[in-house]
């Protein structure tokens, strides 16, 4: 039975939303869609389906970016349209989900309007995309301009898979299928994808103060292990979920993402306390280790790092900050 009541509508400054269940607000930011109008019809009913199983206890507000950005248009300045729409609609902070690009959305709103998140959960998403994705998306958007749905869908759809022999599959059926993917593209998905492109909020991470689950696969092509983990590392109060094996799109859905994202948005204060202490505990743990190498290398070559001016060793000043678990 699907979670009443339903709504759909616009919020200033123009985004589209649809909503469906009861309860506590959680705002679900998604990743990249042809284009940024209002769903209608059978796509309207199919993201509702999607969505049901976060709205048991929840009202979800589904919240896409609003259509007709600017060919310059920065992630953070769609995190700055999403901050206005939930200042406008909410009387404090609420719980965000960003998945794929709308984590990162998310991950910016979360460290310049951190008045606005109370929880968030950032899905198959890091400070920054790994090079491969980068330049995937980059031809992806060049072929869109150039009116080459096929080409574009070739680009970017074989990321999908987490194997040469899988990417090599879904690059074929890309070609095959790419007119129909793109059928509905508008310059919205290119704007976002060269938003997306320039995207890197590593510095302001120390700034996200609402506690922070980092869902991630550990063989998603578009980011990588490395990048999950110091996204949730950087952040003050960041744990990090790595689904082993998954890839991009697994490591965001099914009944196993939503336990995940449920357990976590769900957790009392207390719980959660625990959580990011055995976190803390993990990377001090972690740093131990890593100065333990230090130590033994000073043993060996007392003079190593005599000079205070020499420079310090990478993995002596790369042990994970406080602030995630495995």
């Amino acid at each position: 039975m699907t979670p009443k009541p339903r709504s759909y509508g616009t919020l200033s400054p123009g985004l589209t939303y649809l909503t469906i269940g009861s309860g506590e607000p959680l705002v679900v930011i998604p990743g990249l869609l042809p284009n940024h109008e209002a769903l209608t019809g059978r796509a309207r009913q199919a993201q509702a389906e999607m969505l049901k199983p976060l709205a048991v206890n929840r009202r979800v507000w589904w919240v896409n970016r609003k259509p007709g950005l600017q060919p310059e248009t920065t992630i953070e300045q769609i995190a700055g349209d999403y901050a206005e729409a939930l200042r406008q609609k909410f009387s404090g902070p609420v719980d965000v989900l960003g998945t794929s690009t709308g984590g990162c959305i998310a991950l910016q709103l979360a460290a310049d309007h951190p008045d606005m998140v109370n929880r968030l959960v950032v899905a198959s998403a890091a400070y920054r995309l790994s090079p491969p994705a980068r330049a995937a998306q980059w031809e992806a958007a060049r072929q869109l301009e150039a009116e080459q749905p096929r080409r574009a869908a070739a680009a970017i759809v074989p990321l999908l898979s987490t194997n040469p022999a899988g990417q090599r599959m879904l690059r074929a059926l890309a070609w095959f299928g790419g007119a129909t993917l793109f059928k509905d593209a508008s310059d919205d998905l290119v704007a976002t994808i060269r938003a997306e492109d320039g995207f890197n909020v590593r510095d302001r991470l120390g700034n996200i103060t609402a506690p922070t689950l980092v869902i991630g696969g550990s063989k998603d092509p578009l980011y990588s292990v490395e990048l999950f983990r110091e996204t949730a590392a950087l952040i003050p109060r960041g744990l990090l979920d790595l689904v082993e094996g998954a890839g991009h799109i697994r490591a965001q859905a099914g009944r196993s993402f939503e336990a995940r994202v449920l357990a976590f948005l769900d957790a009392t204060d207390d719980d959660l306390a625990a959580d990011l202490a055995v976190a803390a505990t993990t990377a001090h743990a972690a740093a131990r280790i890593a100065a333990g190498r230090t130590d033994r290398a000073t043993e060996r070559d007392p003079g190593r790092f005599a000079d205070p001016a020499a420079e310090v060793p990478t993995d002596v000043t790369a042990a994970p900050e406080p602030g995630y678990q495995d």
